[in-house]
């Protein structure tokens, strides 16, 4: 999910989480957490 973002573009900071309860003995558990980037020529607007 991370490569897609990162080609895709448009997405920043693109993070990698670990969630899984009981790493080793747990079924895992990992998240892909970004956000939209704005784009280069417009200000960022936060509601």
């Amino acid at each position: 999910m991370q490569r897609f973002l990162e080609e895709a573009g448009g997405w920043q900071p693109i993070t990698l989480l670990d969630r899984s309860p009981a790493p080793g003995r747990s079924d895992p558990l990992y998240a892909v957490v970004a956000r939209v980037a704005a784009p280069q020529n417009q200000p960022v607007i936060n509601c």
